[in-house]
């Protein structure tokens, strides 16, 4: 009797792995009718014209950090202001504001 295994992942979708250089060329290689999109749900007018879409405006403010946590997030991309600002967004969504 031959057991069956399951292997399970877990990706952060905020946090994906990067592609190695074989995968990028790969996907990069195809053309639009090898890549399968059945699980991808088909859109229309309505999804494209959704509120959603519409970014909130962005307001300039002077912040200052502390000095580990500004090399911390300087360190970890360029955009580090956005990653500031999605770490705050989730905090007052998480409190349920």
């Amino acid at each position: 009797m031959s057991k069956e295994s399951t292997t399970v992942f877990n990706l952060d979708p905020d946090n994906f792995p990067e592609l190695s250089q074989q995968e990028h060329s790969h996907l990069a290689s195809m053309s639009d009718k090898e890549i399968d999109f059945s699980d991808i749900p088909e859109t229309d007018e309505a999804f494209w014209s959704g509120d959603d879409l519409i970014r909130p405006s962005k307001k300039p403010v002077y912040l200052c950090l502390d000095e580990d946590i500004a090399n911390w997030f300087k360190a970890h991309g360029r955009a580090y202001q956005s990653q500031i600002n999605g770490i705050l967004r989730r905090y007052i969504e998480a409190q349920g504001a």
